[in-house]
């Protein structure tokens, strides 16, 4: 290492690294060292290094099968969640489905009497049917699969738009 500095710099750098600096330098040296601006910066540098190595502030990467590892794990962790999009879009479809069947096409219409005269009966202070004006439609096959089915495409509609819209959302993020 050729020093284009003092030629006192090799003896503050010995007397820096076994940390012994200003300890053990001698009278002349350390006059030598507050006369001479290099010197002065270099003792100064090199303490400073010395130090920062001794607090433990050196960074120490992570070994190479450390960040083998964690990648591996990421790319497993990536795909499985790709994998898993589609499954579960299927699930909510097919559960969205089932509701709107179970609403509209399975109990009826006297059901849905009976459950409002069992709530009228708990809650006395409740409105009546026909103070309400609401008329319960008939069912009848030949008009009903039509309003199904178009609930059913629309109810299919609005949520797959918003499923769409939260995956996009979800692989921006």
């Amino acid at each position: 290492m050729n020093m284009s500095g003092c030629s006192h710099e090799r003896d503050v750098l010995d007397l820096v690294a076994i940390g012994q600096w200003p300890d053990r330098a001698d009278v002349a040296l350390r006059t030598h060292v507050t006369d001479c601006a290099s010197c002065t910066q270099l003792a100064a540098v090199a303490d400073a290094v010395r130090e920062w190595g001794a607090e433990g502030l050196v960074p120490h990467p992570p070994d190479a099968s450390v960040v083998w590892y964690r990648a591996q794990r990421r790319a497993r962790e990536s795909a499985a969640r790709a994998a898993s999009r589609p499954v579960w879009l299927a699930q909510v479809l097919a559960a969205t489905v089932l509701a709107v069947a179970i609403v509209w096409i399975g109990p009826g219409v006297a059901w849905y009497q009976d459950l409002w005269q069992s709530a009228r009966a708990a809650f006395p202070a409740m409105p009546t049917m026909a103070s309400l004006s609401v008329e319960m439609p008939t069912w009848s096959p030949a008009a009903g699969w039509g309003r199904v089915a178009l609930l059913v495409v629309g109810a299919l509609a609005v949520l797959g738009t918003a499923i769409v819209g939260a995956l996009k959302l979800a692989d921006d993020q």
